[in-house]
């Protein structure tokens, strides 16, 4: 078994507390546990994936992140395809879908306890055209709106809101044509989310069936509500019951091929991307991620 190397990667601006504030009570939570781990602060958009690349080279094999599924995205893809290397998560985003998925608090040294024990699982890893997520994908309306917040003054909960209260009415369904499971299938929609994770963020959720570690994607195929309508249903995404609609469909696919317009958004781990061409192929990867967990 090899020796444990560790590095924790902090993204300082994620969260509520100042960078100083985090690195402080990791730096005191070590030192009480006896544990020895390199600290790096990310300095700008992805940096947490060079930090991480780089310290997979020089032979660190147990990498922990505070920081949002954004940056648990950057190290994650960084390393997922190296020998016996593990994930420690420190939740400290604006959603935390992952964290939220796997049960692990925001508490920092409770967190930590976590990242550093010896509990783990074997994660699957989603591939939008080969580009990986962890928790969710998507293109359409939530990829819109993901490019959308992540231009805005601040994130959290709040200014998600905003976003999408902002955006929805004028938002056109796209027409995706879809091709999984021997079947062609053509759907006029507001959007397709791809969940590993049973997590949309913020403790919401289109497939709350949906597992990491079950070898498939829930593709959920989200249909317009009419917006006076969609407003009195919005709580059924905090319930976790919007499945038991007709405007959701949730298929599992091991792997699918989705049409759709030019020029459209998608996001992996809500990191949003716009994409020229007009398809994109969406599989599980062979290999799988191992996470700390409780």
């Amino acid at each position: 078994m090899n020796l444990r190397k560790s590095i924790i990667i902090i993204n300082p601006i994620a969260g509520k507390h100042s960078a100083e504030k985090k690195t402080q009570r990791i730096k005191d939570w070590l030192e009480k546990n006896n544990f020895q781990s390199q600290i790096e602060v990310t300095k700008y958009s992805g940096n947490a994936s060079e930090i991480a690349l780089e310290a997979f080279k020089k032979g660190f094999n147990h990498f922990v992140v505070v920081g949002g599924d954004g940056t648990i995205n950057e190290v994650a893809s960084s390393i997922y395809k190296g020998k016996d290397v593990s994930l420690g998560i420190i939740p400290n985003g604006s959603g935390n879908g992952l964290a939220l998925h796997l049960n692990i608090t925001k508490n920092i040294e409770k967190s930590l306890e976590i990242a550093f024990g010896n509990k783990t699982i074997l994660a699957d890893i989603g591939l939008f055209n080969e580009k990986p997520f962890f928790s969710v994908s998507g293109i359409g309306f939530d990829a819109y709106v993901a490019n959308k917040f992540s231009k805005m003054h601040g994130r959290g909960i709040n200014n998600y809101i905003k976003a999408v209260l902002k955006n929805y009415p004028k938002f056109k369904p796209l027409n995706f044509e879809i091709s999984c499971n021997n079947k062609i299938i053509k759907e006029k929609a507001l959007m397709i989310s791809f969940a590993n994770s049973n997590q949309f963020g913020n403790n919401t959720s289109l497939s709350p069936k949906a597992s990491i570690t079950d070898g498939l994607i829930d593709m959920c195929v989200m249909k317009k509500i009419p917006a006076p309508k969609a407003i009195v249903m919005s709580p059924l995404l905090f319930l976790k019951k919007l499945d038991k609609t007709k405007y959701l469909k949730i298929i599992q696919v091991e792997e699918a091929e989705i049409k759709f317009p030019a020029n459209s958004y998608f996001h992996t781990d809500g990191e949003p991307y716009k994409i020229s061409n007009i398809s994109a192929k969406i599989r599980l990867s062979k290999e799988k991620l191992k996470i700390h967990v409780k």
